[in-house]
């Protein structure tokens, strides 16, 4: 278990009047004429006083501050559609419906495959199979759920998510690998469910409930909430399994067992495994005693494996 960015470029602020991208020095801000200039004497009687007299009129300035003024606007707007130009963005950013599509992907990339088990399985049907475990109502699954996280001291959300069905808080993808079943024993079945989440911070957040001392005593206590409600006399124990992890990946894993009145019991495994943004959940289920080590290793294996290979995207 992405955004489309702002645009880069700003509307710019309008030119101040007064023209304050040019300065013309000497030029009167007042806007007052100069003293009036008579008519030019001839040649041989040329007045001492106005000899070299070489001031620029009023009408003169105004108009170089007027053509400044007008050339500075064209630079200005020519400046502003450069800037606005849609050649400016080189590389668009990616979208939120990319970034589903691309976790969406990893996280399928990373479930259960038919080659990581061992000859002779193939792809459920479902057909006569039982639930395992039995499922129970969905308000008896509510209170199941507050029950968990109040006793390891979490979330709802958190517990929903990981146990219940619900959505992992903070993922931006979730897959569920095919169930597969071996061809020898049709009981035996195995699944996983693969979640990809918006940062690492936010998987390793998924470890807290397992750190919990008292977590095992807490998943039992809910595992037999779920059953009793789903079968009146059911009951179920819970041991915890240790887990050999590659590096940059934690695992936890329980065994559960289902006793249900009048049927064979169930044994349901449950291997937890976090890594970078990735948290993966592989499910056997049997009619026991146990869950075969020859089907499980080389599944969890594979998939450990891939988590760790992952760990960067």
């Amino acid at each position: 278990m992405t955004q489309v960015a702002p645009d880069l470029v700003g509307a710019p602020a309008a030119t101040p009047a007064g023209g304050d991208w040019f300065f013309v020095p000497g030029a009167d801000p007042s806007g007052g004429s100069s003293p009036p200039v008579g008519p030019q004497e001839d040649a041989g009687s040329e007045d001492p006083e106005h000899k070299g007299d070489s001031r620029i009129s009023p009408t003169v300035i105004v108009l170089s501050l007027v053509l400044l003024l007008v050339i500075g606007g064209i630079v200005y707007v020519g400046f502003v559609k450069k800037d606005n130009a849609p050649t400016r963005v080189t590389s668009p950013p990616t979208s939120v419906a990319s970034r589903v599509a691309i976790d969406t992907a990893l996280a399928a990339s990373i479930n259960l495959r038919l080659s990581d088990l061992p000859a002779g399985w193939g792809t459920s049907t479902g057909a006569g199979q039982v639930a395992r475990p039995p499922v129970a109502p969905a308000g008896a699954m509510v209170r199941a759920n507050q029950l968990l996280a109040s006793c390891v001291g979490v979330d709802y959300p958190a517990v929903a998510g990981l146990f219940g069905g619900s959505v992992v808080p903070g993922q931006t993808a979730s897959v569920a690998s095919p169930k597969f079943q071996s061809g020898s024993d049709p009981n035996l079945q195995m699944y996983s469910v693969t979640s990809v989440m918006g940062t690492a911070a936010a998987a390793q957040a998924l470890a807290v409930p397992f750190a919990n001392p008292d977590f095992v005593n807490c998943y039992a206590g809910y595992q037999t909430a779920l059953v009793t409600a789903a079968v009146p006399g059911a009951t179920a124990t819970v041991q915890a399994v240790t887990l050999a992890a590659p590096t940059g990946v934690k695992t936890y894993g329980y065994l559960t067992q289902v006793s249900i009145p009048n049927q064979p019991s169930q044994v349901i495994g449950q291997a937890f495994m976090i890594g970078g943004r990735i948290e993966s959940r592989l499910e056997p289920t049997t009619d026991g005693p146990t869950v075969p080590s020859g089907a499980f290793t080389p599944a969890y294996d594979a998939m450990s494996g891939r988590i760790a290979s992952a760990l960067g995207r």
